[in-house]
């Protein structure tokens, strides 16, 4: 595949050549597969200062060949050849690092960059949401396509942990050490003003590296929690409740169609709870 030409906007040429440089082996407790350089949107400004949205860590569990009970990888390799015309994304290095703007291009429908929150239209929605609250006169697009377009997303956690159940590690120190460079890299050729993350993720990113510290203080910081109906059961419903916030009505908008079973977590009570926090975030220069 023809990666160069595939690559629409300029920073993910500059990310691409970055990250290759970078790369040597994946760690040996994940997936041997490349890590993904950002979705970098046509209309992200050429010169920086604009959004990036992370999302959490990447996760490549669907792709664990069914008939493997413990991790071969001679079989892997053989699998990811015949899944070659479904999963272009994993065909050379090159491919696997570009597999977001591959699956954009392969997959012309809706918004799916390989990001499960930016696939289902969840975190996308939340991003918009909470950028006009800090900057109520932007005219990023009412919709989710053309948000995308016009923000950078990608997952901080770079690497996928080897298994074949989908497993998070944002709260989990130990894994994050390899993703730092990659990370330094998104944040230096992306020079983006507003920095939208998780923040327990934010936290870990502040102890273990004080040059990524640094840098996001330098920009404006918008700590969320990651979406998922049992964040929104469990975490941000008893937030609202005990603030005595009436329940909204249900999120409904032919612009942001969701998907993926996002439609049924209870996106109101998310985007509520965004315009509760954003009264912090309007008080502080950085959030941090």
């Amino acid at each position: 595949m023809e990666v160069d030409a595939t690559l629409r906007h300029e920073k993910e040429a500059s990310l691409l050549d970055a990250y290759f440089t970078e790369y040597k082996v994946a760690p040996d407790w994940a997936f041997p597969i490349a890590p993904p350089i950002p979705f970098v949107g046509d209309q992200y400004p050429s010169k920086g200062g604009g959004v990036l949205v992370y999302a959490s860590a990447e996760n490549l569990g669907y792709a664990w060949p069914r008939a493997m009970q413990k991790w071969d990888r001679d079989t892997w390799q053989v699998h990811v050849e015949q899944k070659a015309e479904d999963w272009p994304w994993f065909s050379s290095i090159e491919d696997q690092m570009c597999r977001s703007r591959l699956m954009y291009k392969n997959r012309s429908e809706g918004s799916l960059v390989h990001i499960e929150p930016i696939n289902n239209g969840s975190l996308l929605l939340a991003a918009r949401h909470a950028l006009l609250q800090l900057e109520p006169a932007s005219n990023f697009p009412d919709n989710a396509k053309g948000f995308l377009n016009h923000v950078a997303v990608a997952n901080p956690g770079k690497f996928s942990i080897r298994s074949k159940a989908n497993k998070d590690y944002a709260s989990k120190p130990k894994y994050w050490p390899p993703s730092l460079p990659f990370i330094l890299h998104d944040l230096k050729v992306l020079d983006p003003v507003f920095v939208i993350l998780p923040r327990t993720i934010l936290a870990t990113l502040n102890k273990l590296s004080p040059d990524i510290k640094h840098l996001l203080g330098q920009r404006v910081v918008l700590p969320n929690y990651q979406i998922t109906s049992l964040v929104v059961r469990r975490t941000i419903k008893p937030v609202l409740k005990r603030k005595g916030i009436p329940p909204p009505p249900p999120f409904s908008d032919p612009a942001w169609p969701l998907s993926r079973g996002a439609e049924r977590w209870g996106m109101e009570y998310y985007l509520q709870w965004l315009d509760v926090i954003a009264k912090d975030w309007k008080q502080m220069p950085t959030v941090s």
